[in-house]
């Protein structure tokens, strides 16, 4: 059979011919109908070798449906030629979380090596998929599965936030959905269905267009120490989001506010000064130290371990005023931009996941979004310029 798979990191996938799997004891054998392309798979082709624990080769495809063509000895309940879609977070099965039906924080997940099928183990764009265990099919009835296919991950999302939060929505609520796109308009639908609440509030241009406040005019006095060349002037800041299951997730972000390089988007469940050293560190020992580093008046900031080691760098530090956060006007921006693209529309398995997904965005801000404050060049792009001689940047 003809099979879509990934044979080598931050490469293509390739098309190959691969034997029919044969279901072995409480497995299935799913002929596909349709599989879904999901962002995730750019992410995990673009990683290099080391950064995911899975071995290659493995086929693509977590957003699956279709029917079943053969099953495996001891597998009741279901018969051949049943349309099915997969669910497509494959944890052991038998951990409390997996009991749970939250498979997405399998207690095993490191031992398994792979998070299902698509990511790490053979996935659907493929003609036939084998699917380890019968509990991680879902019936489907009179359901084509070719139109299916993209509920099992870009619906599936959106319900467990709306199912975690029905209990509130109560006739007479009101829900908002930020960002109607890919999951946000099956999470419009989902509240209709589910849900009495009256009204739907929603952004991002679907019914109303997005208001942002007026830009105002920096000046010396508002942005204190303005950037005049690469490494003068780092900014660096905390936002906060969370993995599937509300647990808190802590993001450091730093950038060079002359180039708008973002350097780095370190994450984890708490991040101390100590952490925080430690990233500066490396990124020093990888661009250099800048001049002065901006920050607002947060412990893990103003922590004497922290400014006195950047003292003894050379990096002079700059807190922001209390309540002024426009004196940190680029790494607001930043923040904002890294919200809408990437914290709003990606669901975090674990940290680790959150790390791949964060440095990717992180690479793709860098090297791929065009700033007319640069000339509409790329961050990455504009710094390169930086480093060049005056005669070939004229040239």
């Amino acid at each position: 059979m003809k099979a879509y798979q990934l044979v080598g990191w931050q490469q293509p996938a390739e098309l190959r011919d691969v034997p029919v799997p044969e279901p072995g004891p409480g497995e299935v054998l799913i002929k596909v109908g349709g599989a879904g392309a999901c962002h995730s798979d750019l992410h995990v082709m673009d990683w290099p070798a080391g950064t995911l624990p899975y071995e290659l080769p493995f086929t693509l495809g977590h957003e699956n449906a279709g029917w079943i063509e053969v099953l495996g000895a001891g597998v009741s309940g279901w018969q051949t030629g049943d349309a099915v879609a997969v669910y497509g977070p494959w944890g052991c099965g038998r951990c409390a979380a997996c009991r749970q039906a939250r498979e997405t924080l399998c207690e095993r997940a490191a031992e398994i090596g792979a998070a299902g099928g698509g990511l790490g183990r053979d996935g659907g764009m493929a003609e036939y998929m084998l699917v380890p265990n019968a509990r991680l099919l879902v019936p489907l009835g009179e359901l084509d599965p070719r139109g299916v296919a993209p509920l099992s991950d870009a619906a599936l999302t959106p319900y467990h936030a709306v199912k975690s939060a029905l209990l509130l929505l109560s006739p007479g609520t009101w829900a908002l959905v930020i960002g109607v796109g890919g999951l946000g308009h099956m999470a419009v639908q989902l509240l209709r269905a589910v849900s009495p609440i009256e009204r739907i509030w929603r952004e991002q241009g679907f019914t109303q267009p997005l208001k942002r406040p007026k830009k105002k005019r920096r000046t010396g006095d508002t942005v204190p120490v303005a950037a005049q060349h690469q490494n003068h002037v780092w900014t660096y800041d905390f936002i906060f989001d969370a993995t599937a299951g509300g647990k808190r997730l802590k993001v450091l972000s730093v950038l060079d506010e002359f180039t708008r390089v973002a350097l780095a988007l370190a994450c984890g469940r708490s991040l101390t000064s100590a952490a925080v050293k430690g990233v500066l560190a490396r990124l020093f020992a990888r661009h250099g130290r800048p001049l002065v580093i901006r920050s607002d008046n947060g412990p893990e900031f103003i922590a004497f371990e922290l400014t006195e080691w950047l003292e003894a760098q050379g990096a002079e530090t700059h807190h922001i005023e209390p309540g002024k956060p426009g004196q940190n006007g680029f790494g607001e921006s930043f923040h904002a931009r890294l919200r809408d693209e990437c914290l709003n529309c990606e669901e975090f398995w674990s940290v680790e996941h959150a790390r791949v997904v964060l440095e990717s965005w992180r690479h793709e801000y860098s090297t791929e979004h065009l700033h007319s404050s640069l000339g509409y060049a790329t961050p990455a792009e504009f710094a390169a310029a930086q480093r060049r001689p005056a005669a070939l940047v004229s040239a």
